[in-house]
């Protein structure tokens, strides 16, 4: 949990970052070096999901061993990736001669796993069964396998230009098409699972209860779809994508507040009182649920700033504008600012809504001794429903001319948010029962020197 935790947040702050510092408008491009901390997230989250059947159910014991395998082998291959200078991207971080060496070493604890698995798995007896199909093991299962096809796919299309290039001597280049189309149906399967999952009994289910636990969920995604269409969302699969994350978002709810509201009907306790014994009785499941809100939050933001970005490109003169949606940019100056390891450029850009100024950006370009070409650094104005995005492209020495380019990006502020929610489900998840801290301070104090 720990590690999967800052892999997390450190995947969601690279994305930050791509978007912050680069430019260009984005903050995922399926780039080999993204993908190569994407891999072993798959892999671990999957073995989280695992391990809590193996545990209520001690079936899937080989399995759950592979997958966590996997994400160590997964790591290693993302350290190859960004060590061995093998991957053009914009994240790796050396040419080196490691990488025939580490290359060696991946190979070696790859077929040292393999062979303990098929060694030893046949000594992990399976003490329990699927009793249902509609049951929760069984949609851990079904979840269980889109992870795996999931980081099967993101591999393939990874590592298959370089085995293209090995074997034939011919560059493929597998870009976001690939990724995006593969990606998009496996992602909306898991977030329909993740609500179907927690509504499913353990072993054999009473069908009445299991439809009767549905009604408010599917109600739920409907609200939401109809809100999405009443505010101007038409594209049918992001319609789709916030209807299933409505879907899911009211089951994760129910999940961590039905037993809260449950408590302090009938115990008549207050509000936080019963929200802090549920938390405390149901570490994992409440904060599993809460990295499950964070999870929603991120799909749709990813579904309504990809579909809904809108950009234009202007080369302006001091005083003329451009449009953008309901803005207005201004060229007002250009600014030189000398650092002592840079010189950078400035446009002072000003931003209007109709005759109201609202803010004043200042997109700017980067000039380092030992860089050829300059390195740009975007200005955004970020809001709740939508940011607005500057690039400075080009400019002219005596200040009268630059060019711009200029995005609106809905929803894509909620990404960042969904930091301090993984945060919090995690630390919840992980916080110790009281009697296993009594245990812990015990064993603290018995050898502790005297």
């Amino acid at each position: 949990m720990i590690p999967w935790t800052f892999l997390s947040i450190g995947i969601i702050l690279g994305g930050w970052w791509a978007y912050e510092v680069l430019g260009w408008g984005g903050y995922w491009a399926w780039d080999p070096v993204e993908n190569a901390s994407f891999l072993p997230w798959l892999a671990a989250t999957g073995y989280l999901h695992s391990t809590v059947v193996q545990e209520r159910k001690r079936i899937l014991k080989a399995w759950t061993l592979a997958l966590v395998l996997t994400a160590f082998l997964l790591t290693l291959l993302g350290t190859f990736m960004t060590r061995s200078g093998v991957f053009n991207s914009v994240h790796s971080f050396t040419q080196s001669p490691i990488g025939p060496s580490f290359l060696g070493f991946l190979a070696v604890c790859t077929i040292g796993s393999l062979a303990l698995l098929a060694g030893r798995s046949h000594l992990l007896e399976v003490e329990g069964r699927i009793e249902a199909v509609a049951s929760r093991e069984s949609a851990f299962l079904f979840n269980n396998l889109l992870f795996a096809v999931f980081t099967f796919t993101v591999l393939l299309g990874t590592v298959f230009p370089l085995i293209t290039e090995a074997v034939r001597g011919v560059q493929v280049s597998v870009g976001e098409p690939y990724f995006d189309r593969m990606a998009i149906p496996i992602g909306l399967a898991m977030v329909f699972m993740m609500g179907v999952g927690p509504i499913l009994p353990w072993g054999k289910p009473k069908l009445d209860v299991v439809l009767r636990s549905f009604i408010s969920p599917i109600s739920a995604g409907f609200v939401v779809a109809a809100a999405a269409i009443t505010l101007g969302i038409d594209a049918p699969m992001v319609v789709l994508t916030l209807s299933l994350c409505g879907f899911a978002t009211m089951v994760s709810l129910e999940q961590i507040f039905g037993p809260v509201w449950e408590r302090k009907r009938r115990r008549g306790e207050s509000l936080g009182a019963a929200i802090q014994r549920v938390a405390a009785g149901h570490r994992r499941r409440v904060g599993g649920h809460i990295v499950h809100l964070a999870v929603f939050l991120i799909v749709a933001a990813i579904a309504v700033s990809s579909a809904y970005k809108v950009s234009a490109e202007a080369s302006l003169e001091r005083g003329q504008s451009m449009e953008l949606g309901s803005y207005t940019l201004t060229y007002d100056d250009t600014l030189v600012r000398e650092y002592p390891h840079k010189r950078s450029v400035f446009a002072r850009i000003e931003v209007r809504k109709g005759d109201k100024l609202v803010d004043v950006l200042e997109p700017r370009l980067n000039f380092y001794e030992r860089q050829r070409e300059p390195i740009g650094t975007p200005d955004v104005r970020s809001g709740f429903g939508s940011d607005l995005y500057l690039s400075l492209l080009s400019y002219r020495p005596d200040g009268t001319r630059v060019g711009l380019r200029a995005f609106k990006i809905p929803m894509v502020a909620w990404l960042w948010w969904a930091i301090p929610l993984i945060a919090l489900g995690s630390v919840v998840s992980l916080w110790p029962k009281r009697r296993a801290r009594k245990r812990l301070l015990d064993t603290s104090a018995a050898t502790a020197p005297s």
